[in-house]
Order: C-alpha cells, then structure tokens, then sequence
C-alpha cells in the first residue's frame, strides 16, 4: 500500500466513524420514538406544569451560559482571545452533542478538538475547558455521594397511561428537582 493510499485512507476514518456514530444514534432515537406515541408527547406536554417547564428552561440556559464561562476563562488561561459569539457557539455546540448523545466529555470535547484546530489552537490548549471544569465535577460527585439522603423523585400523574415514580426514591442528581421522572 502506497503512502497516499495510506493517507487517504487514514483521513476517510473519522468521517466513516462519524456516520456511524450517527447511524446508530438515529437507531437508537427511532427505537425511542417507536415506544411514544405522538399523542402520549401533547397529552404530557398539556399536563405539564409551566412553572416546571420555565424552570427546566431557565436552568438549562443558564447552564449553557456557564459553560461558555468556562470555555472563555479556559481560552484566556491559555492566552487564546476569540470573540464571545464564537466561543458560545462551540460551547452551545459541544454541549447540544454531549447531553443529545452522551459521553459527555469525550462528545465535548471532540466537538470543540474539531472546532477550535480550524483556528489554530493545538489540542493540549483545547483540553484547557475540560481540565478547568474537573474540580468542578468532582466536588459536584463528591457532594452527590455524600448527601444522606435521595432526591425525592417529583410525584404526579400523566394523562397518557405512563406511570410516574410515585414515592419512590432516586439516586441524587442536579436536575432530579427540576424534571419530572417518567416510566413506561
């Protein structure tokens, strides 16, 4: 094999994994939507509480904003200057792909690795965000294994025959507050 076979080959591998990655992501949300009914989505959505839905949007939006504060302070540490809409683009960017197909940092972060080295910035600098937001994400698992009791799971009852988490206790996280926990 030739070394521009080689190249050629070597440089059509990320896009190949790439639909991969891809193909099953759409498996995966088809086999979700298969178990949904459209008409289950509108009844839930009609039952919903707006007060909930503001706060899922308010938390969610501010979420995105502190992590365009990381990005930005991360950038700066490094001595990188970009404007603030291209940093909050990557950073809304890397966040959409991460919560949409898991994996959080190796999604993130290869998301920004794609994004910021067409700029110029060698990856040690592109793992600047990631390596920032640690303690961060430590102290929160830390914080979460410690508390002495579970987040009470949100009580209510859905129009559509799907069944709520009556009373029962979920493990604690950030966002078990704030949505409502659905089971089919």
């Amino acid at each position: 094999m030739t070394a521009t076979a080689r190249a050629r080959i070597l440089s059509a591998l990320p896009i190949l994994i790439g639909l991969v990655v891809l193909l099953a992501a759409f498996r995966f949300i088809g086999s979700v939507l298969n178990t949904t009914s459209p008409a289950a989505v509108i009844d839930r959505l009609r039952a919903a509480d707006i007060g909930v839905i503001l706060q899922s949007c308010a938390f969610t939006a501010a979420s995105f904003l502190l992590l365009c504060g990381y990005d930005l302070l991360a950038l700066r540490l490094v001595g990188r200057a970009f404007p603030l809409r291209l940093v909050a683009g990557i950073a809304a960017m890397s966040y959409a792909f991460s919560q949409a197909l898991g994996f959080g940092t190796l999604i993130g972060g290869a998301v920004r690795y794609r994004l910021y080295s067409r700029r110029g910035v060698p990856a040690p600098e592109i793992a600047a965000p990631g390596g920032l937001a640690l303690p961060g994400i430590i102290l929160d698992l830390v914080l979460l294994i410690s508390r002495p009791h579970p987040v009470q799971a949100r009580t209510d009852h859905t129009p559509s025959g799907t069944a709520s988490l009556q009373n029962r206790k979920c493990p604690a996280r950030p966002a078990a507050a704030f949505t409502p926990i659905v089971i089919r």
